[in-house]
């Protein structure tokens, strides 16, 4: 299913669904892969909501500011040519979601799923973030300088055979390298979008992969490596 949300609107979701998604005055934004929604999981503000058979809506050029609060147990995605506001992603526990910037507080108590930031973050991004990872194009230099560091490390975002040479499987983001993760959100944002940031980067893919920094909570970490530890337990006592 994919929709498109203009204006205001508020969509809830209860039990199973569990997701709540908060869009402010936001133009141009697509959910996929979102479940059927029952009337009583939408509660509209002055607000249009449609589904489309269609994902290729035109892009907007007159748009403003989003605010959305992802907290997903499901497999949703989001993509929105346009900056986001404050607390982006906060409480992120499951959804995608590609935005052109966000403000203060990104991805703050995050603790599953994956964002993409193609544009500049406000300050204390990742401030209490224990899981998912968030990409960032770093297109100024300077996004170590806004990112809360107290929970997390920053990476650079690795050529996807470097990493398969380099980097232990066990800590790979959703068992895929980065670079493949990240290159499909990016070309599923400009198909869904048609946004012109998404299609630059594309064009100049190696030297703008290499202006992303990859932000990789150490709980996150922590877990990945327990989780490998616990599958290949009962292997080596086989072997045994």
């Amino acid at each position: 299913m994919t929709a498109l949300l203009r204006q205001l609107a508020y969509v809830a979701g209860y039990g199973t669904l569990g997701i709540a998604l908060t869009l402010a005055t936001a133009l141009g934004v697509h959910l996929t892969r979102l479940p059927p929604l029952k009337p009583w999981h939408l509660a509209p503000l002055a607000a249009e909501f449609r589904a489309a058979d269609s994902p290729n809506f035109a892009s907007l050029d007159d748009y403003r500011a989003l605010e959305a609060r992802l907290m997903a147990e499901l497999d949703a995605e989001v993509y929105a040519e346009l900056p986001a506001g404050e607390r982006f992603a906060v409480r992120n526990s499951g959804a995608a979601a590609v935005v052109e910037g966000t403000g203060d507080h990104g991805c703050e108590y995050m603790t599953k799923g994956t964002v993409v930031v193609l544009g500049a973050t406000g300050r204390n991004f990742a401030a209490g973030m224990s899981g998912g990872i968030a990409y960032v194009f770093d297109e100024t230099g300077d996004f170590a300088t806004r990112c809360n560091q107290a929970m997390c490390e920053l990476e650079a975002v690795l050529p996807a055979a470097e990493q398969q040479e380099k980097v232990d499987e066990a800590v790979w983001h959703l068992g895929e390298t980065d670079e493949f993760i990240l290159r499909g959100l990016i070309e599923s944002h400009f198909r869904y979008t048609g946004s012109l940031r998404a299609r630059m980067i594309l064009d100049q893919w190696p030297a703008m992969r290499a202006r992303f920094v990859k932000v990789f909570p150490n709980e996150y970490r922590r877990a990945l490596k327990e989780l490998a530890a616990a599958q290949e337990a009962p292997a080596q006592r086989m072997a045994a």
